[in-house]
């Protein structure tokens, strides 16, 4: 849903002015989270569906396939998942104009960062901030595991963890996560904790706010999905993502999952086994 719409502003921008996020009328989780989230979207004027009932309709399939739609007329219904980096190169000005935090969550996320500076002064003085996204929640329910969906493991942040190390001083960095089971992370991490200095977001801390103190890191680790993928496009350092999102020969597999359609071409995959000196990160 997110990728449709930051597609919907790329391509038709400066010619936008209606923004149709709802799939059914009334509430709906993704306008009030959206809306609230960024002030950016202030300018565009929410419709219903009812509205474009006669529009003409553009939805992807499959998912990772890249298409140029450049030519998009007035009134359109771009539906789909939209998941291919092709679609926002060298829009990174309109993204980030359109989805610019609100003060609350700019805000929260230089205090969040403060605090996490203040907690930590008298071990890392200046430390490198590098963002942990762990999916461990939904991406573990049996319907999700049977359509294709792999959760990481230990493996997979103890290898990119070593990686950033061993680019940056391990002195100096501190990773901080954030995880929809913050239960399980702290049970995966906790044999780490003796050679990395390693923080968790508040547990009561909201999806939108550990979204804007994620999007605030200087490096970035994300474990999949466009939760992770879109705090990690947000940071101005090194991206590691993980590499097996996807089990082969799955139905998401066969769907179209690509994770170098997904990803952006810099970043660098790691899997959960992937040996160290593998990592091109390390040649750059």
């Amino acid at each position: 849903m997110e990728n449709s719409i930051v597609y919907s502003i790329v391509y038709t921008h400066p010619k936008l002015t209606f923004l149709y996020i709802p799939l059914d009328e009334g509430s709906c989780h993704w306008t009030e989270t959206f809306l609230e989230l960024f002030s950016g979207l202030e300018s565009y004027e929410v419709i219903s569906s009812q509205t474009m009932a006669h529009w003409n309709i553009i939805e992807q399939s499959p998912h990772m396939r890249y298409e140029n739609y450049s030519s998009i007329s007035i009134s359109t219904n771009i539906s789909g998942y939209f998941q291919n980096f092709k679609y926002i190169t060298d829009a990174e000005t309109i993204i980030r104009s359109a989805f610019k935090f609100s003060e609350k969550y700019t805000q929260h996320a230089q205090n969040t960062i403060q605090w996490l500076k203040r907690k930590f002064e008298h071990m890392i003085s200046s430390p490198y901030l590098v963002g942990i996204h762990m999916r461990l929640g939904d991406i573990l329910e049996p319907r999700l595991v049977e359509y294709g969906y792999r959760a990481t493991n230990r493996t997979f942040y103890e290898q990119s963890m070593r990686i950033m190390a061993d680019k940056y001083d391990i002195n100096k960095l501190l990773f901080v996560v954030s995880s929809d089971n913050i239960t399980r992370a702290k049970a995966m991490l906790e044999p780490l904790h003796d050679h990395y200095h390693i923080t968790y977001l508040d547990e009561g801390g909201t999806a939108n706010e550990d979204f804007a103190v994620l999007s605030s890191m200087d490096h970035m680790i994300t474990s999949g999905g466009t939760f992770g993928f879109w705090a990690a496009w947000r940071v101005p350092g090194d991206v590691i993502y993980f590499s097996e999102y996807a089990y082969p020969a799955s139905p998401l597999a066969q769907l179209g999952y690509c994770r170098e359609c997904f990803n952006l071409p810099q970043w660098v995959p790691v899997g959960n086994s992937l040996p160290k000196c593998e990592c091109p990160m390390l040649r750059v």
